[in-house]
């Protein structure tokens, strides 16, 4: 305990500690009296939460399938990141578009397998089938709006395709443009070239991951 200091204006003696730091251990001790609990040291301590998608993973595993092909691709399934972003600021259309971002990359992953969409992992192991764990993850940390998500894919799938994004294009604008490129891009995907550009955009995956649609920490269990 501090040393007692004695207070100037009234004379009395404190010890240097704040109510505040008295707080929780009486909050504490009275949880202990109502519940019967004993109340230790570990009870204080900060609760640990785990992210909800382990970034961290999902980048080392997509860097040991990626192909690195060239980056001067004409055509590519992301979005830049300076368009992608201005879907992330709209918890609906962020959400809407990572369900699909996952879809599609459990088809791809799939495919690098030699698996059908329905076909069990079975006995396949290494950075793949953790990879297409991953995107379960993400499409389960997803604050989708099922209704409004279909909304925005049945409109993508009726809309043509922009060639080149204009100034004047809105989030929702952009959101309907990537779900586009998703779509081309599955409808590519069992030419070799298309797969490795797959390959190739999925390490930079987890930059996508980070905004509002997407939760940040995992439920307690």
């Amino acid at each position: 305990m501090p040393p007692a200091k004695p207070d100037g204006r009234t004379g009395t003696v404190t010890f240097g500690i704040t109510p505040r730091a008295w707080l929780l251990p009486l909050l504490l001790s009275a949880m202990a009296a109502l519940w019967g609990v004993p109340v230790t040291g570990g009870m204080i301590s900060c609760v640990h939460r785990n992210p909800c998608v382990n970034t961290e993973a999902l980048q080392e595993r997509a860097n040991s399938v990626a192909r690195n092909i060239s980056s001067a691709h004409d055509w590519r399934i992301l979005l830049q990141m300076k368009y992608f972003r201005k879907i992330t600021r709209w918890p609906k259309l962020h959400s809407c578009v990572m369900t699909r971002v996952a879809g599609f990359y459990e088809r791809a992953l799939r495919r690098k397998l030699g698996l059908e969409p329905t076909d069990p992992i079975g006995h396949h192991r290494g950075p793949i089938v953790d990879l297409i764990g991953l995107m379960h993850d993400l499409e389960t940390c997803s604050r989708v709006d099922k209704k409004k998500c279909q909304a925005l894919v049945a409109k993508a799938e009726k809309m043509a395709s922009h060639e080149k994004p204009t100034t004047k294009m809105k989030p929702r604008d952009w959101a309907i443009r990537q779900i586009q490129h998703l779509n081309q891009a599955l409808e590519k995907l069992s030419d070799a070239d298309t797969l490795d550009k797959a390959m190739d955009e999925l390490k930079f995956l987890h930059n996508y991951i980070k905004g509002t649609g997407i939760r940040k920490w995992a439920k307690a269990q």
